[in-house]
């Protein structure tokens, strides 16, 4: 099943259920980043990409928990975050019970920190 079916028919059972399309929201912007491999190797991370945190909503969920710009999100909610795509993948199940774990690379450490999102509206 290609990623286009998948999203149409997540879409389409969010709507017969509930009559709208519900996800979690952060309140950041980002894109994908490209991992140095000498920094992923001393990480020791699996993966050679995340997503790197170009905005921070200054009253969104993202804010409250501390993620800054420049963060390079690596791990959402225990899987891997290698692009913005697996983020929205990330926050597409709702209700979000709670706090997710978000790992991030900053000044070249790993930090992972506890956010609530919010329903997007």
């Amino acid at each position: 099943m290609s990623a286009s079916s998948a999203s149409a028919r997540w879409v389409l059972a969010q709507l017969m259920t509930t009559g709208r399309v519900r996800r979690g929201w952060l309140g950041i912007a980002g894109q994908n980043r490209p991992l140095e491999r000498g920094l992923a190797r001393r990480l020791r991370l699996a993966q050679d990409a995340g997503v790197e945190i170009t905005g921070v909503d200054a009253s969104g969920p993202a804010a409250a928990a501390g993620l800054a710009e420049g963060d390079v999100i690596v791990s959402f909610d225990g899987r891997p975050a290698r692009s913005v795509d697996d983020l929205h993948r990330g926050l597409n199940r709702w209700p979000i019970p709670g706090a997710l774990d978000v790992t991030v690379v900053r000044d070249g450490a790993l930090r992972t920190l506890a956010v609530t999102p919010r329903e997007a509206s």
